[in-house]
Parts: C-alpha cells; structure tokens; sequence
C-alpha cells in the first residue's frame, strides 16, 4: 500500500472511530485503545482496556447500514445462551452501563444511524497449519455447538426465520441470480436448489439435525489457543440446517493440503459427541452445493467496465466448483 492510499484509508476509517469512541462512553471505557481489526461489512475494532495482569479486550461492531435491531438482538441472545448454558468460547454480549445490548448512533462523516454492538474478546489465533488432531477439535467444539442449539428456545419476541424446504427457492432465486452472474447457469442452479430440497425433506425439521448454526463457519472464524478451539464470526447465524455448518468448514477444509483427511478428521471429532443424521454422505454434498450458491448471492452484480471483473472471477470459479460437487453426487 503506498502514501496515498494508506491515507486514503485512514481519512475513510476516522469516521467509525469517532462513532467507536463515542459508543465507548456508554461502558465507561472512552480512554480505551481501539485497534482497527477489519473494515469490509462490518467494521470491527479490538478495545484494549487496563494493563499488565488486568487487562481486559473487547470486541466493538459498528453493523452496515440496513441490519435491523432484531436481527442483531438475535445473534447476541444466542451468544448469550451459548455462554451461560453449554459454556463454550464464543463472544459474550456486554451490557452498556445502562443496560442496553445495542446501540443506534450516529456522527459526522458517517451516513446514517449504525447499530453497536460489544462483546468479550475471544482469544486466539486463526490456524496457519492445520492438522487432523485440530480438524478433530474442531468437530468436536461444532458438536457441542449444534447440540446446544437443538435445545435452544429464541427469547421471547425474537423471531427467527427458518430456512428449511419451504423456503429455500425463496432465498435462492434461480432466474434473479442467474441473470445477476450468469444466465447461461440458471438451469444449473435451479437443479441445485431442488437437490437441496430434496435432502432437506428427508433429512425433516427436528433439533436432531436443525437449530440455530454458526451461519458462515469459514476457517477465518475458527480461532486455536494451545489446545483449546473458539468460535467467532457469528453474523449470519439462522435457524437452519446443522449439515450447513458441517459443509461450510468442509469446503474450506479440503482446499488444504491433504483435505479429504482433515475432513475425515473433523467429523470423527464431532460424531464422538452427537451422531450425524443416517446417510449424510447422501446429503452433505447438497449442503456444500447450498453454501456455493449463498457464495454467488454474495458476489456483486457482474460489470462491464473490465473484460473481467473480480466479481465475474469469482462466479466463474463457483460455477465451475458448482459444477465438480455435482459430477460427485
């Protein structure tokens, strides 16, 4: 990065830390030092407070535009619940001093109101060298995980929206998204929607195999301390399908070297703890079908200012991953 786009970057950035310090006051902690983690969607800043034994870290959100209140008062209910109940490393919502989980704020430089939210910092690092013993840890931390989350009751008021067989045409617009990044793959996409139907009526609806998930269990979210594994990176967190989690981190798990073994890995950790639904080999792949198509709902409309855009890549590339899951079924 050279002089003038570092500058650009921080002229963009001191508006959310305007909006980050004056949050701050509401927990009393407005000397704290904010350190800028990530920028793209949310904007998050590492709060650092006290120092030397009492020193405490803290996790500041600044949500896009647009997340409403409710969406966010469901992740940290459930965050909450994850904590007090099966006592698992997760973020743990932080009261202001008044009370409140989250914060509607606005400041100079900074369009519009955006929802804060404040959470416990979840220590350690993301995995630079993934072996089978980590893959199998982390089996076992997502078993817990879904296995809490079957006996999850939503707090009352709280609606979740569920995404079962019924709703997943809904969410997954074959003709819409096809136009959005490839017209010529609707055909494919909508064969994928209905696989993905098919396997969800199958598998049903009960807490065996459906709750509250992670949502986005990419490797980025998984973070290790000597043996213990923490889970962060709770946005998109949904009623759904456990298999969803379990095809989420499989996909980026066999991208590693010797992947097929790290996913083997994996799910002999978590079936130590709950038993996956009976035939889900005949189903995962599905689920790692749906996670490709929530990947090309992500991509940006295609442009047509470059002969290829990024965003016309990374559908191609989807497309074609898309296209190797169903030549495995």
């Amino acid at each position: 990065m050279n002089l003038f786009e570092d500058l650009e970057e921080r002229q963009e950035i001191e508006p959310h830390e305007r909006l980050a310090r004056k949050a701050l006051d509401a927990y009393g902690l407005g000397s704290a030092r904010l350190e800028l983690v990530s920028s793209k969607d949310h904007v998050l800043f590492r709060v650092t407070d006290g120092a030397g034994a009492a020193v405490e870290r803290f996790a500041l959100r600044i949500h896009p535009s647009g997340w409403s209140g409710e969406q966010i008062l469901q992740t940290l209910s459930w965050l909450a619940a994850i904590r007090r109940e099966a006592r698992l490393p997760v973020p743990e919502p932080v009261l202001t001093r008044s009370g409140e989980l989250i914060q509607s704020l606005s400041t100079r430089g900074v369009s519009g109101f955006h929802q804060v939210t404040f959470t416990t910092w979840v220590p350690g690092k993301r995995s630079t060298e993934w072996t089978p013993e980590r893959a199998a840890v982390l089996g076992r931390r997502i078993a817990e995980l879904h296995a809490h989350s079957g006996t999850y009751t939503p707090s009352c008021g709280i609606s979740v929206p569920r995404r079962d067989a019924d709703a997943v045409a809904e969410s997954i617009d074959a003709p819409r998204l096809a136009r959005a990044v490839d017209p010529a793959a609707e055909a494919q996409i909508a064969e994928t929607v209905s696989r993905v139907e098919a396997s969800m009526s199958v598998l049903g609806t009960g807490p065996e195999v459906c709750g509250m998930i992670h949502g986005n269990l990419i490797d980025d979210h998984v973070l290790f301390e000597e043996d213990a594994v923490g889970l962060i990176g709770f946005t998109r967190c949904r009623w759904g399908y456990h298999l969803y989690d379990v095809a989420t981190i499989g996909l980026d798990l066999r991208l590693l070297e010797e992947g097929e073994a790290l996913v083997d890995s994996f799910l002999e950790g978590y079936t130590e703890v709950r038993p996956l639904p009976d035939a889900f080999e005949t189903h995962l792949n599905a689920f790692r079908a749906l996670r490709l198509l929530d990947r090309l709902r992500s991509i940006p409309a295609r442009s047509a200012s470059d002969e290829e855009p990024s965003s016309a890549r990374a559908a191609r590339r989807t497309l074609e991953h898309l296209r190797a899951l169903s030549g495995e079924s």
